[in-house]
């Protein structure tokens, strides 16, 4: 069984974990720890209120351990800690090559297309199996935590038959899943605009533009990285095409212990709640109010968790929870705060 709607899991579902766990702690006789609980509304929109509020009132936030339950575990009844998040940017991409459009007839074959020299450029991002290359920047890093197997990944991603994985078929040997999605840069195109179908005339475009997302992994500079990304799309932009590419935003990674008391303490309870081991895992979303917690109050230990295991699709029309989820994660929780003290 599944529960459907948009946000089910992503944040709907873990603020109604929270208030489970709650209620379950008040019906066990409560609780010696001072709580403190933030929900937070405007998060996909960027959170920007709450990051000024850290600033301005960073009192507010103080705490030993701080759980953010917005991540998930590896697969429904697995439990697992997140251990580290990727930072990342946005960037925007211009290409122009005509002062106006003109006539494909006239001129095609030799007038410089806008839209095939944007795709040359974000094309040269990729290698020819599809792993991210950046003049000037490592893109090799492999991760060195717990794997992340091709099978499950395709079954998350939902690749359709047939499709590879970026950096499956090399024929010196696949690159590993866990190394692509948590150790290094990752750039996707999120948005592409030329012609639009629907208008299409019989013309050599004359201007082409797209939005790149930057996912870095936990410890590398996103700013820089972005930085080197609109200098690669200069340098390889083709036929002398003006190209403007600058840095929209960027954020940082996030990387936390399992090991120490708090998020150890997490670790046993969900194995408790769920009675199966909990595993530690990285995960390719941001979360860059972790950053600014932490800058805010070194000392607390940050835990990430939650209930939006990959089949949840979270941000897609069809997002959805498993509510055994929310029961258990509930559950080790509630434990969790009658034991930290």
């Amino acid at each position: 069984t599944r529960w459907y709607g948009r946000g089910a899991a992503d944040c709907k579902g873990n603020v109604a974990m929270h208030l489970a766990a709650l209620r379950a702690v008040d019906n066990n006789g409560g609780t010696k720890v001072n709580l403190k609980y933030l929900i937070e509304g405007s998060e996909e929109r960027g959170g920007e209120g709450l990051s000024q509020l850290i600033k301005d009132r960073p009192e507010l936030f103080a705490a030993d351990a701080i759980l953010i339950a917005d991540a998930g575990n590896s697969a429904v009844g697995q439990p697992t800690l997140t251990t580290s998040l990727r930072g990342g940017a946005q960037i925007g991409v211009q290409v122009d090559t005509l002062a106006a459009g003109v006539h494909s007839g006239q001129f095609g074959g030799a007038a410089p297309d806008a839209a095939k020299a944007l795709m040359r450029a974000i094309d040269s991002l990729s290698d020819e199996y599809g792993r991210t290359v950046i003049d000037g920047v490592d893109t090799t890093a492999e991760w060195s935590g717990q794997e992340y197997s091709a099978e499950a990944f395709r079954a998350d991603a939902q690749l359709l038959e047939g499709t590879k994985i970026m950096g499956e078929d090399d024929p010196a040997g696949a690159t590993p899943v866990a190394s692509m999605v948590w150790s290094r840069p990752a750039i996707t195109v999120t948005g592409f605009t030329s012609t639009p179908v629907s208008e299409a005339v019989n013309a050599v475009p004359a201007t082409a533009s797209a939005q790149l997302n930057l996912r870095v992994p936990a410890g590398a500079d996103a700013a820089a990285i972005a930085d080197a990304i609109c200098a690669h799309l200069r340098s390889h932009t083709p036929w002398g095409a003006h190209v403007k590419a600058e840095v929209l935003e960027s954020n940082a990674g996030f990387a936390t212990d399992p090991e120490k008391p708090a998020a150890a303490l997490l670790g046993e309870c969900l194995s408790e709640a769920y009675n199966a081991e909990t595993a530690a895992q990285g995960m390719g979303g941001s979360i860059p109010l972790t950053t600014e917690l932490q800058e805010a109050h070194p000392n607390a230990e940050i835990a990430l968790y939650g209930v939006e295991e990959p089949k949840c699709t979270i941000h897609s029309a069809n997002e959805s929870v498993d509510p055994t989820e929310i029961e258990n994660i509930a559950a080790a929780e509630a434990l969790f705060l009658q034991r930290y003290s």
